[in-house]
């Protein structure tokens, strides 16, 4: 049978910080108007790798593109809808172990009253810091005893510039082998602070 209805998932913010709870209304209507009051809705939250972009293109919005393609199960709740046919649910973001951004993504599969099954999702991205740092060269290829300049900036995760943050920087010449693992070596070190 065809859905006689939709299914809208909407967190209250795109972007969040690990080891929070992250809101989430939870809304369905049938496409003649009236709410699908009184359903069972089961959610569950996947794990999914995320790379933000404003780690690669300094010009990036901040919209991270593609598009769902599943992940490790979270957490799963169930909830029923009120009469006017939303539910206001919490989902976990656990703390991710390798100190990892991920994209978590919300499905509600809502089932009304005559059984019928419709499917909605959204995500939300769980960052493990409120702001990440890029670190970018003048050029990739530079001869023995030459300077390499590199832009060092702190941007929160809509692209904002953070000021005042202290970071850590250490320069390592690696060497690949055949056959082994990489050697590294660190060869300077130098603690700074951004200004923006």
């Amino acid at each position: 049978r065809k859905p006689e209805f939709d299914v809208a998932v909407r967190p209250a913010a795109r972007v969040a910080l690990q080891d929070e709870d992250a809101s989430v209304t939870i809304a369905a209507r049938y496409y003649f108007g009236q709410p699908v009051a009184g359903a069972t809705v089961k959610y569950v939250l996947q794990k999914q790798s995320y790379f933000s972009p404003l780690r690669y293109d300094s010009g990036d919005d901040g919209d991270e593109g593609g598009g769902y393609a599943g992940g490790d199960e979270q957490f799963e709740g169930t909830a029923t809808l009120k009469a006017d046919g939303t539910a206001e649910v919490t989902v976990p973001l656990d703390l991710d172990e390798d100190g990892r951004d991920y994209r978590g993504h919300i499905e509600a599969r809502v089932i009304d009253a005559s059984g019928r099954e419709v499917s909605g999702g959204a995500d939300v991205i769980a960052t493990y810091g409120r702001f990440l740092v890029t670190a970018r060269g003048e050029r990739s290829v530079y001869a023995t005893g030459e300077t390499a300049g590199v832009t060092v900036r702190a941007v929160d995760y809509e692209g904002a510039g953070r000021a005042n943050v202290r970071v850590h920087l250490a320069l390592e010449r690696v060497e690949y082998r055949s056959g082994g693992d990489p050697r590294v070596t660190r060869s300077e070190e130098h603690t700074s602070e951004l200004q923006s």
